[in-house]
Protein backbone atom coordinates (compact mmCIF):
# COMPACT_ATOMS: atom_id res chain seq x y z
CA UNK A 1 0.00 0.00 0.00
CA UNK A 2 1.36 3.62 -0.66
CA UNK A 3 0.90 6.26 1.38
CA UNK A 4 2.40 10.03 2.24
CA UNK A 5 1.85 10.80 5.84
CA UNK A 6 3.29 13.18 7.79
CA UNK A 7 5.52 12.20 10.58
CA UNK A 8 3.16 12.00 13.69
CA UNK A 9 3.81 13.76 17.02
CA UNK A 10 7.33 12.63 19.47
CA UNK A 11 5.31 10.73 22.36
CA UNK A 12 8.06 10.76 25.32
CA UNK A 13 11.13 8.43 25.43
CA UNK A 14 10.74 4.75 25.34
CA UNK A 15 11.10 2.85 28.97
CA UNK A 16 12.75 -0.18 29.26
CA UNK A 17 12.26 -3.21 27.01
CA UNK A 18 10.90 -6.87 28.23
CA UNK A 19 13.90 -9.31 27.88
CA UNK A 20 10.85 -12.12 26.63
CA UNK A 21 9.77 -9.64 23.36
CA UNK A 22 13.14 -9.28 23.03
CA UNK A 23 14.13 -12.99 22.55
CA UNK A 24 10.80 -13.16 20.63
CA UNK A 25 11.89 -10.52 18.23
CA UNK A 26 15.18 -12.13 17.78
CA UNK A 27 14.29 -15.60 17.20
CA UNK A 28 11.51 -14.77 14.78
CA UNK A 29 14.37 -12.44 12.94
CA UNK A 30 17.09 -14.94 12.89
CA UNK A 31 14.14 -16.93 11.07
CA UNK A 32 14.04 -14.21 8.44
CA UNK A 33 17.22 -15.54 6.61
CA UNK A 34 17.87 -15.48 2.89
CA UNK A 35 20.67 -17.80 1.74
CA UNK A 36 23.79 -16.80 3.13
CA UNK A 37 26.86 -15.19 1.66
CA UNK A 38 28.14 -18.40 0.24
CA UNK A 39 24.87 -19.40 -1.69
CA UNK A 40 25.11 -15.30 -3.37
CA UNK A 41 26.01 -14.09 -6.68
CA UNK A 42 26.70 -11.05 -8.20
CA UNK A 43 25.80 -10.52 -11.72
CA UNK A 44 29.51 -9.86 -14.14
CA UNK A 45 28.68 -6.87 -14.65
CA UNK A 46 31.46 -3.93 -16.08
CA UNK A 47 31.70 -0.27 -15.89
CA UNK A 48 34.56 2.39 -16.07
CA UNK A 49 34.45 2.92 -12.54
CA UNK A 50 33.90 -1.37 -11.69
CA UNK A 51 35.36 -3.54 -14.33
CA UNK A 52 33.76 -7.25 -14.24
CA UNK A 53 36.17 -9.92 -12.19
CA UNK A 54 37.16 -12.53 -10.38
CA UNK A 55 35.71 -12.70 -6.97
CA UNK A 56 37.48 -10.23 -4.42
CA UNK A 57 39.75 -11.90 -2.84
CA UNK A 58 38.79 -12.38 0.94
CA UNK A 59 34.69 -12.75 0.18
CA UNK A 60 32.65 -16.36 -0.11
CA UNK A 61 31.94 -17.38 -3.44
CA UNK A 62 28.43 -16.67 -4.43
CA UNK A 63 25.52 -18.49 -6.60
CA UNK A 64 22.62 -16.71 -6.94
CA UNK A 65 21.31 -13.40 -7.32
CA UNK A 66 19.83 -10.55 -5.15
CA UNK A 67 17.42 -8.39 -7.16
CA UNK A 68 18.32 -4.92 -6.12
CA UNK A 69 18.97 -1.81 -8.59
CA UNK A 70 22.40 -1.46 -8.05
CA UNK A 71 22.63 -5.44 -8.42
CA UNK A 72 21.13 -5.41 -11.74
CA UNK A 73 22.65 -2.46 -12.80
CA UNK A 74 25.71 -1.85 -15.43
CA UNK A 75 27.28 1.19 -13.23
CA UNK A 76 26.59 -0.90 -9.88
CA UNK A 77 24.45 2.22 -8.59
CA UNK A 78 21.55 2.79 -7.54
CA UNK A 79 20.19 6.87 -7.92
CA UNK A 80 17.68 8.28 -6.28
CA UNK A 81 14.76 7.64 -8.65
CA UNK A 82 15.48 3.87 -8.83
CA UNK A 83 15.38 4.36 -5.32
CA UNK A 84 11.56 5.82 -5.01
CA UNK A 85 10.79 3.32 -7.98
CA UNK A 86 11.62 -0.03 -6.47
CA UNK A 87 10.07 1.07 -2.84
CA UNK A 88 7.36 1.84 -4.49
CA UNK A 89 6.56 -1.18 -6.18
CA UNK A 90 7.24 -3.10 -2.86
CA UNK A 91 4.52 -0.82 -1.29
CA UNK A 92 2.43 -1.68 -4.62
CA UNK A 93 2.63 -5.56 -4.08
CA UNK A 94 1.50 -6.51 -0.82
CA UNK A 95 -1.33 -5.01 1.90
CA UNK A 96 1.40 -5.19 4.74
CA UNK A 97 4.06 -2.84 2.77
CA UNK A 98 3.33 1.07 3.65
CA UNK A 99 5.49 3.55 1.95
CA UNK A 100 5.77 6.77 3.92
CA UNK A 101 8.05 10.07 3.59
CA UNK A 102 10.00 10.21 6.10
CA UNK A 103 11.12 14.24 5.49
CA UNK A 104 13.07 15.61 2.81
CA UNK A 105 16.71 16.33 2.78
CA UNK A 106 18.21 19.83 3.14
CA UNK A 107 18.16 19.87 -1.29
CA UNK A 108 14.41 18.31 -0.81
CA UNK A 109 14.81 14.81 -1.73
CA UNK A 110 12.12 12.63 -0.72
CA UNK A 111 13.88 10.14 2.51
CA UNK A 112 11.85 6.79 2.00
CA UNK A 113 10.34 4.96 5.15
CA UNK A 114 8.80 1.54 4.90
CA UNK A 115 6.44 -0.06 7.05
CA UNK A 116 5.82 -3.86 7.20
CA UNK A 117 2.67 -4.08 9.72
CA UNK A 118 -0.06 -6.23 9.77
CA UNK A 119 -2.28 -3.16 11.09
CA UNK A 120 -4.47 -1.46 8.49
CA UNK A 121 -2.89 1.70 9.51
CA UNK A 122 1.34 2.05 9.47
CA UNK A 123 0.88 5.18 12.28
CA UNK A 124 2.91 4.70 14.84
CA UNK A 125 0.03 5.09 17.59
CA UNK A 126 -1.23 2.06 15.84
CA UNK A 127 1.97 -0.35 16.06
CA UNK A 128 2.74 1.08 19.34
CA UNK A 129 -0.70 -1.04 20.71
CA UNK A 130 -0.68 -3.40 17.65
CA UNK A 131 1.07 -5.74 20.75
CA UNK A 132 4.18 -6.66 18.19
CA UNK A 133 7.55 -5.30 18.72
CA UNK A 134 9.00 -2.68 16.27
CA UNK A 135 12.42 -3.15 14.81
CA UNK A 136 13.70 0.01 13.14
CA UNK A 137 16.46 -0.51 10.49
CA UNK A 138 18.54 2.99 9.40
CA UNK A 139 20.64 2.66 5.91
CA UNK A 140 22.87 4.99 4.26
CA UNK A 141 23.92 7.67 7.09
CA UNK A 142 26.91 7.93 5.24
CA UNK A 143 26.13 8.70 1.41
CA UNK A 144 29.18 6.95 0.45
CA UNK A 145 28.31 3.49 1.97
CA UNK A 146 25.94 2.04 -0.67
CA UNK A 147 26.53 -1.33 0.44
CA UNK A 148 24.05 -0.30 3.37
CA UNK A 149 20.60 1.04 1.43
CA UNK A 150 21.54 -2.00 -0.86
CA UNK A 151 20.99 -4.39 2.08
CA UNK A 152 18.22 -2.22 3.52
CA UNK A 153 16.95 -2.51 -0.37
CA UNK A 154 17.41 -6.60 -0.43
CA UNK A 155 15.84 -7.15 3.27
CA UNK A 156 12.69 -5.17 2.29
CA UNK A 157 12.47 -6.68 -0.76
CA UNK A 158 12.35 -10.38 1.21
CA UNK A 159 10.04 -8.79 3.73
CA UNK A 160 7.70 -8.17 1.12
CA UNK A 161 7.49 -11.51 -0.59
CA UNK A 162 9.22 -14.69 0.64
CA UNK A 163 9.32 -13.90 4.10
CA UNK A 164 6.21 -11.99 4.78
CA UNK A 165 5.20 -14.40 7.96
CA UNK A 166 7.60 -12.58 9.58
CA UNK A 167 5.53 -10.24 10.16
CA UNK A 168 3.07 -11.76 11.63
CA UNK A 169 5.37 -11.43 15.48
CA UNK A 170 6.80 -8.43 14.80
CA UNK A 171 6.98 -4.83 12.62
CA UNK A 172 9.11 -3.97 10.51
CA UNK A 173 10.31 -0.22 9.62
CA UNK A 174 13.15 0.26 7.47
CA UNK A 175 14.94 3.34 6.29
CA UNK A 176 16.94 2.69 3.49
CA UNK A 177 18.77 5.89 2.60
CA UNK A 178 18.59 8.49 5.32
CA UNK A 179 21.26 10.63 3.64
CA UNK A 180 20.10 11.16 0.10
CA UNK A 181 22.20 14.32 -0.96
CA UNK A 182 25.65 12.17 0.12
CA UNK A 183 24.42 9.26 -1.94
CA UNK A 184 23.38 11.56 -4.95
CA UNK A 185 27.51 12.65 -4.19
CA UNK A 186 29.24 9.80 -3.27
CA UNK A 187 29.55 11.70 -0.17
CA UNK A 188 29.76 10.97 3.38
CA UNK A 189 28.50 13.85 4.47
CA UNK A 190 25.05 15.66 4.15
CA UNK A 191 24.47 18.93 2.28
CA UNK A 192 26.17 21.50 4.32
CA UNK A 193 29.20 18.99 5.41
CA UNK A 194 28.09 17.59 8.79
CA UNK A 195 27.61 13.83 9.69
CA UNK A 196 24.40 12.53 10.31
CA UNK A 197 25.91 10.08 12.40
CA UNK A 198 27.36 12.48 14.92
CA UNK A 199 24.70 14.49 15.14
CA UNK A 200 21.95 12.34 17.22
CA UNK A 201 21.98 14.89 20.36
CA UNK A 202 22.26 18.35 18.88
CA UNK A 203 19.98 17.50 15.84
CA UNK A 204 21.58 20.58 13.76
CA UNK A 205 20.48 18.74 10.47
CA UNK A 206 16.80 18.53 9.17
CA UNK A 207 17.06 14.78 8.13
CA UNK A 208 18.47 14.05 11.77
CA UNK A 209 15.47 16.04 13.38
CA UNK A 210 13.09 14.08 11.05
CA UNK A 211 14.47 10.64 11.53
CA UNK A 212 14.66 10.89 15.18
CA UNK A 213 11.30 12.15 15.62
CA UNK A 214 9.92 8.85 13.72
CA UNK A 215 12.02 6.90 16.01
CA UNK A 216 10.72 8.07 19.00
CA UNK A 217 7.58 8.06 17.81
CA UNK A 218 7.31 4.18 16.69
CA UNK A 219 9.46 3.15 20.43
CA UNK A 220 10.93 0.15 18.65
CA UNK A 221 12.95 -2.30 20.40
CA UNK A 222 15.66 -2.71 18.44
CA UNK A 223 17.34 -0.60 16.00
CA UNK A 224 19.62 -1.43 13.87
CA UNK A 225 21.98 1.01 11.96
CA UNK A 226 23.71 -0.22 8.51
CA UNK A 227 27.03 1.04 7.17
CA UNK A 228 30.28 -0.03 5.28
CA UNK A 229 33.66 0.70 6.84
CA UNK A 230 36.92 0.87 5.37
CA UNK A 231 39.20 -1.46 5.07
CA UNK A 232 42.48 0.25 3.93
CA UNK A 233 43.23 2.39 7.57
CA UNK A 234 45.56 4.99 6.39
CA UNK A 235 47.06 4.38 10.16
CA UNK A 236 48.10 0.57 9.41
CA UNK A 237 50.76 2.07 7.13
CA UNK A 238 53.08 1.99 9.89
CA UNK A 239 52.85 -1.92 10.26
CA UNK A 240 53.61 -2.17 6.24
CA UNK A 241 54.03 0.99 4.15
CA UNK A 242 52.60 -0.71 1.07
CA UNK A 243 48.92 -1.05 3.53
CA UNK A 244 46.93 -3.71 5.27
CA UNK A 245 43.57 -3.97 4.69
CA UNK A 246 40.71 -6.02 7.00
CA UNK A 247 39.42 -8.76 5.91
CA UNK A 248 36.34 -8.94 8.33
CA UNK A 249 33.05 -9.68 6.13
CA UNK A 250 31.30 -7.50 9.21
CA UNK A 251 31.89 -5.79 12.00
CA UNK A 252 29.26 -4.85 15.02
CA UNK A 253 28.84 -3.71 17.71
CA UNK A 254 26.08 -2.16 20.46
CA UNK A 255 26.20 1.16 22.39
CA UNK A 256 29.17 1.34 24.56
CA UNK A 257 28.66 4.55 26.17
CA UNK A 258 29.28 4.38 29.63
CA UNK A 259 25.60 6.16 30.67
CA UNK A 260 23.84 2.82 29.03
CA UNK A 261 22.44 1.30 31.62
CA UNK A 262 25.02 -1.98 31.79
CA UNK A 263 21.70 -5.10 31.60
CA UNK A 264 20.53 -3.12 28.09
CA UNK A 265 24.35 -3.46 27.42
CA UNK A 266 24.21 -7.40 28.48
CA UNK A 267 20.94 -7.57 26.71
CA UNK A 268 22.24 -6.56 23.59
CA UNK A 269 25.58 -8.69 23.63
CA UNK A 270 23.19 -11.59 24.59
CA UNK A 271 19.99 -11.34 22.93
CA UNK A 272 21.58 -9.93 19.62
CA UNK A 273 25.31 -9.91 19.09
CA UNK A 274 26.22 -13.46 20.18
CA UNK A 275 23.64 -15.23 18.64
CA UNK A 276 24.12 -12.65 14.77
CA UNK A 277 27.79 -13.56 15.62
CA UNK A 278 27.40 -17.60 15.79
CA UNK A 279 25.25 -17.28 12.92
CA UNK A 280 27.70 -14.88 10.57
CA UNK A 281 30.06 -17.21 11.54
CA UNK A 282 28.14 -20.77 10.86
CA UNK A 283 27.65 -19.25 7.39
CA UNK A 284 31.05 -19.31 6.63
CA UNK A 285 31.66 -15.73 7.06
CA UNK A 286 34.24 -13.65 9.43
CA UNK A 287 32.87 -11.06 11.76
CA UNK A 288 34.81 -9.43 14.52
CA UNK A 289 33.76 -6.14 16.44
CA UNK A 290 33.66 -2.76 15.82
CA UNK A 291 37.32 -1.49 16.04
CA UNK A 292 39.20 2.12 15.53
CA UNK A 293 42.92 3.47 15.28
CA UNK A 294 43.19 6.27 17.50
CA UNK A 295 45.54 9.07 16.21
CA UNK A 296 48.94 8.18 16.65
CA UNK A 297 52.33 10.32 16.75
CA UNK A 298 55.26 8.95 14.18
CA UNK A 299 57.06 6.19 15.81
CA UNK A 300 54.36 5.00 18.06
CA UNK A 301 52.85 1.89 18.55
CA UNK A 302 49.72 1.08 17.22
CA UNK A 303 46.63 -0.05 19.33
CA UNK A 304 42.99 -0.67 18.25
CA UNK A 305 39.84 0.30 20.52
CA UNK A 306 36.40 -0.45 20.28
CA UNK A 307 34.08 1.78 18.59
CA UNK A 308 33.56 5.62 19.69
CA UNK A 309 31.79 5.58 23.46
CA UNK A 310 30.04 9.16 21.99
CA UNK A 311 26.64 9.94 22.89
CA UNK A 312 25.92 11.80 19.48
CA UNK A 313 26.63 8.35 17.61
CA UNK A 314 23.69 6.98 16.71
CA UNK A 315 24.06 3.26 18.64
CA UNK A 316 25.28 4.89 21.76
CA UNK A 317 22.24 7.56 21.59
CA UNK A 318 19.57 4.94 20.46
CA UNK A 319 20.65 2.77 23.64
CA UNK A 320 20.69 6.00 25.89
CA UNK A 321 17.20 5.96 25.40
CA UNK A 322 16.49 2.30 26.17
CA UNK A 323 16.42 0.34 22.61
CA UNK A 324 18.65 -2.77 21.74
CA UNK A 325 20.96 -0.97 19.41
CA UNK A 326 23.26 -2.63 17.01
CA UNK A 327 25.48 -1.07 14.36
CA UNK A 328 26.19 -3.45 11.70
CA UNK A 329 29.31 -2.70 9.22
CA UNK A 330 30.06 -4.56 6.09
CA UNK A 331 33.74 -4.22 4.68
CA UNK A 332 33.51 -1.72 1.66
CA UNK A 333 34.44 1.36 0.86
CA UNK A 334 37.16 1.92 -1.36
CA UNK A 335 37.31 -1.59 -2.70
CA UNK A 336 35.25 -0.86 -5.99
CA UNK A 337 32.64 -3.30 -6.87
CA UNK A 338 33.33 -5.78 -4.20
CA UNK A 339 31.45 -3.61 -1.79
CA UNK A 340 28.22 -4.96 -3.45
CA UNK A 341 29.26 -8.09 -1.52
CA UNK A 342 28.29 -6.53 2.03
CA UNK A 343 25.02 -6.02 0.56
CA UNK A 344 24.91 -10.02 0.53
CA UNK A 345 26.70 -10.44 3.79
CA UNK A 346 23.34 -7.98 5.39
CA UNK A 347 20.89 -10.37 3.82
CA UNK A 348 22.84 -13.91 5.44
CA UNK A 349 21.87 -14.25 8.92
CA UNK A 350 23.34 -10.56 10.43
CA UNK A 351 20.78 -8.79 8.21
CA UNK A 352 18.13 -10.69 8.97
CA UNK A 353 19.13 -9.96 12.49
Amino acid sequence: MVAVLNPPPTPAAPGPHDAGRARRLLASLLACVLPALPACSIAPTSSPLHPAAEPTPGFAAAAAAIATPALTSADGRTDQRELMAFVEQLAGQADHVHLIRAGRSMLGEDIPMLVFTRSADPGAATLRADGRPTVWVLAQQHGDEPAAGEGALALAAELAGPSRELIDEINVVIVPRANPDGASHGSRYATNGRDLNRDSIRQILAESRQLRKLNLAYEPVLTIDAHEYRPHRATLRQIEPAGVAELYDLMILGPENANVHPRLRELTRELFIAPTVAAVTAAGLSVHETTRCGRHPAGAPLHLALGETDARIGRNYHGLINQVSVLLESRGIGLGKGIWRGAHSRNSPPCAA
